[in-house]
């Protein structure tokens, strides 16, 4: 198959696999990187991380049941423990050695199951996103997982220029002024950094007119990181400008790890957090809903650019000065999955 511009994903590297809550002693699949799991908990409490493919008959092990720490097969009852081995052959007094099915380092953090799907001994725990807002008690918020029919590239694409808020996103995170101010761009320590500064500017968005209660003129602060190859912070800051009497201002930070199922697909995990209002239930539910009717409206057009994109392989998208983030990232990427393709 033809694969399309910035799709090809890197392996070394960790990606969400699931929300903690999806992973119980029940056996579940989820394809990532073109790749079967299946995701269960040990007796206390830990993830595995397997290839879902029986080595027997390529039977998924997901069917199975559990017994102790092993996953039976629910084809012909081949268990395998933690670490993929072999542990049973019904019929056979001892399992068969060569019968090993891959096993992935797994961690769980802040809420999210992340698996390491390159080389193991490659695996290493300080390579993780900057997340940890997530569990922070000075900020609260809500989540989902959301499978969209398209590339992951595209929805990073998508996140870090949102001059298309102003067009797609007219009633929720719409700024007339967007297209107006330039980023700032940044690389630090593997990372991007983008800032769009819009200060004294009419009126909110209405997201944040809602949120904030601001009547008038308004500092608008769009601060984005990005963690190749897949994880982008979107942090957005509001407040009254200095022109005005009123004092309020707001903040909200999107935690979003975008998660190749296969080269044109992709899990979407999402989290939305704010500082203020931390323990009105309802606030939390609202921001929730607005995120993702935002979204729904991202993976509208998305979807459909992804279909107008494969077919038109061969033409090259022709960027402008609001990409420059987009086209950083993606040679970053880039580089990542040559580095893996041409070894030392």
């Amino acid at each position: 198959m033809t694969i399309l511009e910035g799709a090809e994903f890197p392996r070394n590297a960790w990606y969400v696999g699931a929300w903690d809550y999806e992973v119980t002693r029940q056996p579940m699949q989820r394809w990532l990187l073109n790749e079967p799991l299946v995701f269960y908990r040990s007796e206390q409490g830990n993830p595995v991380v397997l290839d879902n493919r029986c080595p027997h008959r390529y039977a998924p092990l997901s069917s199975g049941v559990l017994i102790g720490d092993s996953i039976q097969c629910g084809y012909h009852g081949w268990e395998f423990g933690p670490n993929g081995a072999c542990t049973c052959v019904p019929g056979m007094d001892r399992p068969i050695k060569k019968a090993q099915v891959r096993s992935y380092p797994a961690i769980e953090r802040w809420g999210w199951i992340y698996i390491w799907m390159g080389e193991p001994d490659k695996a290493d725990e300080t390579l993780l996103p900057s997340f940890h807002f997530m569990t922070d008690p000075a900020w609260v918020g809500k989540g989902e997982v959301m499978h969209v029919k398209a590339g992951y590239n595209l929805i990073r694409d998508n996140l870090l220029d949102l001059t298309h808020a102003k067009f797609v996103h007219k009633s929720t995170l719409a700024t007339d002024h967007v297209t107006d101010f330039p980023v700032q761009i940044v690389e630090e320590d593997g990372r991007i950094y983008i800032r769009r500064n819009m200060v004294d500017v009419a009126q909110a968005s209405p997201l944040f007119k809602t949120s904030g209660g601001f009547k008038g003129r308004v500092d608008h602060h769009q601060n984005f990181i990005f963690e190749p190859p897949n994880n982008v912070l979107v942090q957005t800051t509001v407040k009254s400008a200095a022109s005005e009497d009123e004092d309020n201002a707001v903040a909200f930070k999107v935690a979003n790890a975008l998660v190749p199922e296969s080269y044109t697909s992709t899990h979407y995990f999402w989290f939305i957090m704010r500082d203020f209002k931390l323990d009105d239930a309802e606030v939390t539910e609202w921001a929730f809903k607005a995120n993702q009717g935002a979204f729904l409206e991202d993976k509208e057009i998305i979807e459909q650019q992804q279909l107008l994109w494969e077919s038109a392989v061969g033409n090259i998208a022709i960027p402008y000065m609001q990409d420059k983030g987009v086209v950083w990232a993606n040679q970053i990427v880039a580089s990542m999955v040559d580095a893996e393709k041409s070894p030392e």
